[in-house]
């Protein structure tokens, strides 16, 4: 779609998010080789750029889809020199979601910008989240038929190896409204909306909800759809309206983390707060209407007014055309999370996630990541924002063994350390085959979740969940990505070497308690060393946060120096003998806090821009990380290098990497001081 001219599709969705998120500009990104291409700009004339320090660029480089989230771009390394920053449009602020296609590439994003600093809440956020997902739709929709034919002849476990979202979500009809409003005035429809009811793009976006669709229930039905609203529930109902004698909708809050199932989820970073009903007082009656059932005369059978659809019955999805005269909080399953009484604060239930028993004050909300151990969500319990993360693996109920998601639970319950995120609670559940199905990510033209182990023989799906310390300054990778180790934001400026050794030293803290205890991380990278916002008492520390070591599903504990292990973590962290003999030791994380260390002094990743297999070809060739040489502490300088010694036996213990740090620490103190007393 590079140098096409423009289109209403896109551009109705750019405007439209401007006009929402009151921003002077939105814009449909998409990237090639070297240069940035506008699909569709709102509020701007621009229609080209180059990829280098580009918004779009750096938000290819996260592992997973997330927000590329910039507050301030005069407060980050990576955009300082961006010409859409030093020159006009001046940007100042940020927000684009990746655009993720079927094959799981990012091909652009979608973003909205302005030229002051700004910040919204999650919830909000995934509005744009949301729409990345239509503008996707629009690019992939011609391609979805012939791609529909051409998986009719492989299997379901085939087509999931090759697509990240399901074709039936092509012919999704699609409206937002803004249901805070007398009439639910309708603001977008897609062109499957207008083709499914009959009623033209200009009607739909010229007339409220209400004025052109009817409750199947009359008065009550669209009593209790307002009551669902009140409460920021998704539920489903029954209209009629259009050239359609029954519409069966399924209506979510457009502040929800996903439009529909069996699509790609977008994560939003964990320095975005804003969890509270009014966080989102802007944007909480925006509602997503998704046609999952119409039946143009009576005559084909339509859902009976007042009894409940279950073909369109989704998890977190709450029916709301019962003939009864109760009210609809009555209605809610009891299982449903954020459901405990009075308003769920934004934090409606994500797909497929049915909450323990043991943690019925919990209540979900966006999304902070996910990978292959599973997802972390924001969440609320006892009154405290708290992180929430859900691992699910197959095991055998009768195993007397601890292992996987549950050895995670246990360890990280029972480490009490500064430096360390702390776990507050867990709870383990067994799933049922329904549920079960409903929590796998599974592939087919409607993904009927059908997917499950070949061999599981006698096992079970289990649920792990962990309530966490919710650390709210992003991670250590953050940090050296936009330059907050630097004297200012400006790589030339080199390191600032009293805020690096003091993060090295956090981290050092922690390590050295977890092999006090034998404990081996096994996966200590810069997107496992999380920050928590702090002020320190210090007048030599002017850091903002603190680091804070966390995810323990890689970790094990030593019964003896080292550990044989067929699980591995990240590459460009791993020493030699853990990637050609899997073999785990106390020695192995010190190789890994060598290049956490490296990039801090380096203020850039390791093996930055290579894939694994090129990783791996790099270091089959000699290639290593040494010492950075720009480096401006000789005694960091040689840590550095001793712990990435290719010879484990050579390296340092954190008693020793503490012991070190200790010194160089007092060191530099000292040398400001003098600078300051001198000055």
């Amino acid at each position: 779609m590079l140098d096409t001219p423009d289109e209403r599709r896109f551009d109705t969705i750019t405007a439209l998010l401007k006009e929402m998120f009151q921003v002077p500009m939105a814009l449909v990104s998409l990237i090639d080789g070297e240069r940035l291409f506008f699909k569709s700009v709102a509020g701007t004339d621009c229609r080209q750029g180059n990829r280098l320090h580009s918004f779009c660029d750096a938000s290819l480089r996260a592992p997973n889809p997330t927000m590329m989230i910039v507050p301030d771009t005069l407060e980050d390394a990576r955009f300082v020199d961006s010409q859409f920053v030093k020159g006009a449009p001046h940007v100042r602020f940020y927000a684009g979601a990746p655009l993720v296609s079927s094959d799981g590439h990012v091909m652009g994003s979608l973003g909205v910008l302005d030229i002051k600093p700004r910040a919204f809440p999650a919830g909000a956020l995934n509005i744009i989240c949301n729409f990345a997902e239509l503008v996707v739709r629009e690019m992939e929709r011609d391609k979805a038929l012939e791609r529909k034919q051409q998986l009719k002849t492989v299997t379901a476990l085939e087509v999931r190896r090759h697509t990240v979202r399901a074709l039936s979500c092509f012919q999704e009809a699609v409206m937002l409204c803004n249901t805070a409003e007398a009439g639910w005035p309708m603001l977008y429809c897609n062109d499957q909306w207008c083709s499914t009811t009959s009623v033209s793009e200009a009607a739909c976006l010229n007339s409220g909800f209400w004025d052109l669709f009817r409750s199947a229930m009359g008065e009550q039905g669209r009593q209790l759809a307002g009551q669902g609203v009140a409460i920021n529930k998704p539920f489903t109902t029954v209209v009629e309206g259009g050239a359609c004698a029954f519409l069966t909708l399924e209506l979510r809050p457009a502040t929800s983390d996903y439009l529909s199932q069996a699509v790609p989820h977008i994560a939003i970073p964990n320095f975005v707060e804003g969890l509270e009903p009014a966080d989102l007082a802007g944007v909480s009656g925006f509602y997503f209407a998704v046609i999952k059932r119409s039946v143009r005369s009576a005559s084909e059978g339509p859902t009976p007014p007042g009894s409940v659809d279950h073909s369109a019955k989704r998890p977190g999805v709450e029916s709301v055309t019962s003939n009864s005269g109760s009210a609809l909080a009555a209605q809610l399953r009891p299982a449903s999370l954020g459901s405990s009484g009075g308003s769920s604060g934004g934090l409606s239930q994500p797909f497929g996630l049915e909450l323990p028993e043991d943690l019925a004050d919990l209540k979900i909300g966006p999304l902070l990541g996910r990978g292959s151990f599973g997802r972390v969500h924001r969440g609320t319990w006892r009154a405290a924002t708290v992180a929430v993360k859900i691992m699910e693996s197959w095991v055998d109920p009768s195993a007397e063994a601890v292992e996987g998601p549950l050895l995670e639970a246990l360890l990280s319950k029972n480490l009490t350390h500064p430096n360390i995120v702390q776990t507050y609670d867990y709870a383990v559940q067994l799933l049922e085959p329904d549920s079960a199905s409903n929590s796998t990510s599974s592939i087919g033209d409607d993904w009927d979740d059908t997917l499950q182990p070949a061999d599981r023989g006698s096992k079970r799906q289990q649920q792990v969940w962990l309530i966490q310390q919710y650390c709210n300054h992003g991670t250590l990778g953050d940090a050296v990505d936009r330059g907050w180790l630097l004297n200012r934001r400006d790589r030339a400026s080199g390191p600032n070497m009293l805020a690096v050794l003091h993060t090295a030293m956090e981290i050092a803290a922690a390590m050295q308690y977890l092999h006090q205890n034998n404990v081996l991380h096994g996966d200590l990278t810069c997107g496992n060393v999380l920050l928590v916002g702090v002020r320190h008492d210090s007048p030599h520390d002017k850091r903002s946060f603190s680091a804070k070591i966390g995810d323990f599903g890689l970790s094990r504990v030593a019964a003896s120096e080292q550990v044989k292990t067929a699980t591995c973590g990240t590459l460009s962290y791993m020493p030699p003998e853990l990637v050609q003999d899997q073999l785990l030791t106390k020695a192995a994380d010190a190789y890994s806090f060598g290049v956490l260390c490296w990039e801090m002094v380096s203020a850039q990743r390791a093996w930055a821009g290579r894939s694994s297999v090129q990783i791996m070809y790099a270091r089959s060739q000699g290639e290593r990380l040494d010492a950075p040489q720009a480096c401006p502490s000789p005694g960091f300088k040689a840590l550095i290098g001793r712990c990435l010694q290719d010879d484990h036996s050579q390296r340092p213990s954190f008693d020793v990497i503490c012991e070190v740090l200790g010194g160089l620490l007092d060191e530099e103190i000292a040398a400001a001081s003098q600078t300051t007393t001198s000055s």
